[in-house]
């Protein structure tokens, strides 16, 4: 989760990117369903600046939960 294109050394040796990211529940989870995807938006705009010419992929993008449990804004 914390290894964004500002912070991470490595991405350059690897063949693709693969990221877990977890905006709108474990960062800014909650009512401040705006803030996370304007957060997120800004990640991957940052990693596009970076021109990597990499397939990139999300290995996960949130946690499980349970059928029929889901509410927004999210609930933690």
């Amino acid at each position: 989760m914390y290894s964004t294109p500002d912070a991470c050394k490595c991405y350059h040796h690897a063949d693709f990117l693969s990221l877990n990211r977890y905006y709108g529940w474990y960062v800014k989870g909650g009512s401040d369903f705006e803030d996370a995807e304007r957060l997120f938006r800004d990640e991957m705009d940052a990693w596009g600046e970076l021109d990597l010419n990499k397939p990139m992929i999300f290995t996960e993008y949130g946690t499980d939960n349970y059928i029929g449990e889901s509410k927004l804004p999210s609930v933690m």
